[in-house]
Parts: structure tokens; sequence; C-alpha cells
């Protein structure tokens, strides 16, 4: 597995070299603006690299022998270059959902393949295949909503790859195997990527990584590897922030689907923070929070590739009690970190 994991960094790393060049030339531009954190232009559109290395790679490894894993990645081409279409010139939103909806659909269509329906982690078939679907176009856009600091969605991305891997079972090598090439071409990207940003992921990288990771968590679900309520504690800092930030501009009567600085993290940044600083700040989110909060529900409720072990009620239940209590420990800290941002900005 290291090989992989080396080869996928060199591969990234040496891509997004050769792409900025490209990216120069074509002056594929990123400008400043009323909804941008950066006061110059910054190449956008890095994350092809990633886009072209995770495929590329599996290929090599002969991964597209699998008509299951074919379809999946069909799906991440779709998520990715409908992203590098609306970095070229923008798209309508609706062109935009619709081509995530149909890479959903592939993503539905491979995994359904992987694991036979009545093994499915929810119940009935169909409302499971609903919710994977637009698992999948919520997760495009809400990790594209997250891109918007120097590396910030890169560190998202290798924190949430790495619990997957420390979770995954070592019988599961095909699962592991496609992680780790996913984890080495996200690392390769980092360094342009953070503290100073030379590219941005762009589009591209925000939907190639957003469709990843949706592909990811619901393998390890499909392999009874990650349970539900370890699955949205696991991705608790996105869905968090971005809830609070969309009912906060509803709340307010403005026109919450439009583009915006308004995140948490965004407000750090324009308070005076830079961008290294609010990143790993909020990083610390996950390993102070969600950690100990996985471990804990693990223990509550072992995966089902361990031993099932009679539970009662109460121990069924309680997971999702510790879920409420993330979601209601962000929300506060959420609310706590805004008010204080617009207090000082008063004060001033």
């Amino acid at each position: 597995m290291l090989i992989w994991l080396v080869a996928s960094v060199a591969v990234s790393l040496a891509g997004t070299g050769l792409l900025i060049r490209v990216l120069r030339v074509i002056r594929m531009l990123d400008h400043p603006g009323q909804r941008r954190l950066h006061a110059e232009p910054v190449l956008r559109g890095g994350g092809l690299t990633i886009l072209i290395t995770v495929p590329s790679l599996v290929a090599l490894g002969s991964g597209l022998a699998d008509a299951s894993m074919a379809m999946a990645l069909a799906g991440l081409m779709i998520a990715g270059g409908i992203g590098w279409l609306d970095d070229r010139r923008s798209l309508g939103i609706g062109t935009r959902l619709l081509a995530h909806a149909a890479a959903g659909l592939a993503m539905w269509w491979g995994l359904t393949s992987l694991q036979p329906p009545a093994d499915w982690p929810i119940s009935p078939f169909a409302l499971a295949s609903a919710a994977l679907i637009l698992s999948v176009i919520a997760s495009i856009n809400l990790h594209n909503f997250i891109d918007g600091a120097n590396g910030m969605l890169a560190w998202q991305t290798v924190f949430v790859l790495l619990v997957l891997l420390a979770t995954g079972s070592s019988a599961d090598t095909e699962l592991n195997w496609v992680t780790i090439i996913c984890l080495g071409a996200v690392l390769g990207f980092l360094p342009w990527n953070f503290p100073r940003a030379k590219v941005f992921l762009g589009d591209v990288g925000s939907g190639a990584l957003g469709y990843l990771l949706a592909l990811l968590t619901w393998w390890a679900m499909l392999r009874g590897q990650l349970s539900l309520p370890e699955a949205l504690v696991l991705h608790s800092l996105v869905l968090i922030d971005t809830l609070c930030t969309l009912f906060s501009r509803m709340a307010g009567g403005r026109r919450w689907w439009r583009a915006h600085r308004e995140h948490l993290y965004q407000w750090l940044i324009r308070s005076g923070r830079s961008h290294a600083r609010v990143v790993l700040a909020l990083q610390l989110w996950n390993l102070l929070i969600v950690l100990p909060a996985m471990l804990l529900i693990r223990w509550l409720a072992p995966p089902l590739t361990e031993p099932v072990v009679p539970v009662d009620g109460l121990q069924r239940f309680l997971p999702w009690l510790i879920v409420a209590g993330v979601a209601l420990l962000g929300t506060s800290a959420w609310r706590w970190s805004k008010r204080g941002i617009l207090r000082r900005h008063r004060a001033k």
C-alpha cells in the first residue's frame, strides 16, 4: 500500500506543478472580489490534477476491471468535469445540479453492484437509494462552500480519509487502496495550496473531493466499517457550518442560494486572522470533538464487522444522542464565535 501512497503523492505534486504553467497560459484566474478572501488574482482549477491522478492510478492497478468501480469513477469524472466547465465559464445552477445528480446515479449504480440491496445500512432500499443520490449532490456543493480558504478543503479531506483508513478493516484491501490513492492525491496538492495558495482547487477540485468523500463514506458504511451516526459526526464540521450559515441567511431574509462570505471561516479571516491559523483552529474541532465522539459511538455500537454483541434499546439510542450533542455543541460554538467577531467589529 505504501508504494501507492508514494506514487499518488508524486504524481499529484508534479502534475500540479505542470498544471500551474498551463493555467497561467490560459489565464485561468480567480480574481479578488466582494465574495472572495484573497487580495490578489490566484490561479484556479488546480484540482484537475486530483481528478486525473485518482482514476489513472486506479486504472493502473487494474481496478477498472470491476464494473462497479468503473461506474463509481465515471461519477467522479462527471462531478469533476462539470466543475472544470464551471471554472472555465460560469454555468447555471440547474445545469450543475443535473450533472451532480447524474454523478450520484453513477455512484448508486456502482455501489449497488458492489453490495446487495438487502445489506444496505438504510432500509427500505428505495429510501437508501434516494439518500445516496441526494447525499452526493449535497457533498459536492457543501465541500464547494468551504473551498474559500487556503488549504481548508484539502486538510478537511485529509482528516476524513485518515479516519476512514483507521476505522477500516485490513481485510477490505480494495477500499483501503482507493482511500490511500485519494489521500496521496490530496497530499501532493497541499504544498501548492497551503499555507500560501499558488493555485486554488476550483470547482473541479471541490466537486471531485466532495464526490470522493461521499463515495468512500458510503462504501465504508456498506462494508459495515462505519455506522450512520459515525458518518454524520465525521462530517460534522462541514455540515454544521453550512447549515448554520444557510439558516442564518434565510432568517435574515437574504438570498441564501447566492454566493457570499458568511461561513464561519470566512468571518474569522475577514476579522484579520490568517488563512493558516483559521484552518488549523477549525481542525481542532475534528481532533477534540469528532474523534472522541466517534470513539464513544464505536464503543457503544461496535461495527458490523465485529462479533455481534446483544444491545438493549438504550444502547441503540445513545449513538444518536451523541450525534445530537455534537450538533448542539457545534451550533453553539458557531453562534458564539460569530457573535464575538461582530462585537469586536462594532467595538472598533
